[in-house]
Formats: C-alpha cells, structure tokens, sequence
C-alpha cells in the first residue's frame, strides 16, 4: 500500500549549486561544439552564403518536409490514448519538446506538463503514464534498429560508412537488452520496486490537480492494465508511427541537403541515411538539450569525410538547416504554445 505522507511522495530536487553547474556544463559544450569544432570542419561565411542562395521553391520544400515531420510526432502518443484529439496531443508534445529542448534536463520537466496538460483534458494519469513510457521506449528502439536498416541500404548500393557496423552492432545488442530488462523487471520480484515511483508520481500530479489518490488504491496496476492494452492490440500502431516519426526527420535532413546544393555524387542518399542513424542512436543519451551541439557535430562531421572545402561548407548549411526545421521551429512553436496554455489556464 502506497505511503499517504506527502513528504515522502514528494521528489528531492537538484540543489542550486548542482543545477548551475549542469546548466555551465551544458552552455560549454555547445560553446565548444558551435566555436571550436564546426569552424573547423566548415567555414562559416561559405556555410552563409549557401543559406542565403535557398531559392523560393526550396523553401516551400523545407516548410512541407518540416511541417509533415511535426504532425506526425503526435501520433505514437495517439496509439497508446485512442481517445486522444490530435490537437491536444499536438499541442501537449510542442510545449513538451520546448522545454526539452532548452533546459538541461528538461525532459522530466516536459512529461510533468505532459502529464498536467493531458490530465486537464480528461485523461487519466494511467493513460497519460502508460503514453510517457511506451512512446519512450518505442522510440529508443527506433533509435537502435534504424543503424541496422542504414547497413541494409549501405550493402545495397555498395556505400561504405564508417562505424556504421559498429552502430548497427551497438543498437542490435541495446535492442536485446532493453527487451530483455523489460521482461526481466515485469515477471521478478523488481517489479514492485520499478513501480512504486511510478505511484509516487501519479499520487504528485493527481495533488497538483487537486485529485488525490486515495491509500487503497494502485495506480501502478491500472497503468500496467493501460500498458498491456496499448500493447497487446496497437504494438503495430505504434511502431509504425514511430518509424513514421524518424523516418520523416531523416527527410527533412535528405530536402535539406540538396536544397543547399549537395549532390547526391558528393553525398549519397545511403550515406545520409547511415550518419543520421548513427547521430539518432548517439543522442539517446542526453549529453544537451536537445542534442544540441552534438547533433550538427556529428552529422557535419560523419558526412564531410573526403570532401573538401566548398563541399564541406555545403553539408554545414544543409545540417545547420534541418536544425533549425526540426530544432529552432519546433522549440519556438512550442514556447508560444506554452505562453497560450499558460494565459488559457489565468482565465
């Protein structure tokens, strides 16, 4: 039975001296990554005038991969909530992803708004718990399976890409343990122990919404009922979407690409595909908000091997706008949605 002490449902939080110090770990190494390592893969100025020669048409080209990439991102939440309204999905995962984005740890501070958000539409904190981790996990496992889909179309077109076995290897092996320390943890005696925070969680958003949690209850069982539902009959649904959702992103870095003018001699399609596969398994660790910093190192880097200088300046500006497509747009969008929440919530 679930503690009623309020005092030990509530979670310990950073001190100040640790939060600012994460906060001037987080700002050096993005310092690092856009003052120390791009000006030396890629010289700005070339890398601006590739910008500014986007014609018109190449934009509206950018505006349709990244706006299509947004709208898909709701719906790996939409599987696990059938119920579920597009709009408040779009609108929870922008505010969301805005605060992931920008603060150093920033995705427990965005499934909090998840959570209060969608529990002020109705939603119950099992559904809302049970979308938090299956699109989590649904999500990494995307993450580790594209390398191997990378290898597949690599071996198909005779494209070589170094450290790509290595990262096909790395999310085969990630993929089994994941699956394994899921079945693990729900059929041993830690399953107790992995759910009790989770009724600790749900009884801190149920106070925030002024629902509290009765003692006898057990919102870790309904949220394992809520899981073994979305599983059980929309696992395909929800993966699909996921791929969906990733496989939209790695089309908003190919548009971006050509539109600055890298062609596919300098750069093959497969080739893109295997450095954004690797770039997506390396961010499941959260090293920035956001991986930024580290996706535009990695991507700059892994795709301007052989090239030389022009070329290089090239895929600088083709990564350097896919960031901002799918980072800088999102993050913005996400913030106004926040300040439209927040002022609807005043009223």
């Amino acid at each position: 039975m679930m503690s009623a002490d309020p005092n030990a449902l509530a979670a310990p939080r950073p001190s100040r001296t640790r939060r600012i110090a994460i906060g001037l770990i987080t700002a050096a190494l993005i310092g690092l990554a856009f003052f120390g390592l791009m000006p030396a893969l890629a010289d700005y100025d070339e890398v601006w005038r590739a910008i500014q020669g986007i014609s018109a048409g190449a934009v509206a080209a950018l505006v349709g991969v990244g706006v299509g990439s947004l709208l898909l991102g709701p719906l790996p939440t939409m599987a696990v909530i059938p119920n579920l309204r597009f709009g408040q999905a779009l609108y929870s995962r922008m505010v969301a992803t805005t605060a992931a984005n920008t603060i150093p740890g920033g995705g427990a501070v965005g499934v909090g708004l998840t959570y209060v958000m969608l529990g002020r539409w109705g939603h119950t904190a099992a559904e809302i718990g049970a979308s938090v981790v299956l699109t989590g996990v649904w999500n990494n496992l995307a993450r580790m399976l594209l390398p191997a889909g990378a290898l597949l179309a690599a071996a198909l077109t005779g494209v070589e890409m170094a450290s790509l076995a290595e990262g096909t290897l790395i999310g085969v092996v990630g993929l089994v343990m994941t699956a394994a320390a899921i079945v693990i943890v729900l059929r041993s005696s830690l399953k107790s122990r992995v759910l009790r925070p989770i009724d600790r969680l749900i009884a801190w958003v149920r106070r925030i919404m002024r629902k509290p949690v009765h003692p006898a209850e057990s919102p870790s069982e309904r949220f394992l009922m809520v899981i073994g539902d979305a599983v059980g009959t929309r696992w395909v649904r929800l993966m699909l979407a996921t791929l969906a959702y990733h496989l939209s992103l790695y089309a908003c870095l190919e548009v971006s690409l050509r539109v600055v003018g890298v062609t596919t001699a300098d750069v093959h399609w497969a080739e893109v595909l295997a450095a954004f596969a690797l770039i997506r398994l390396i961010s499941t660790i959260p090293l920035t908000p956001g991986s930024l910093g580290v996706t535009e190192v990695g991507l700059t880097g892994l795709l301007t091997v052989g090239l030389d200088a022009e070329q290089s300046a090239l895929v600088a500006a083709g990564v350097l706008v896919f960031r901002f497509i799918t980072y800088a747009v999102p993050t913005v969008a996400g913030a106004i949605a926040a300040i439209g929440w927040s002022r609807s919530k005043a009223k």
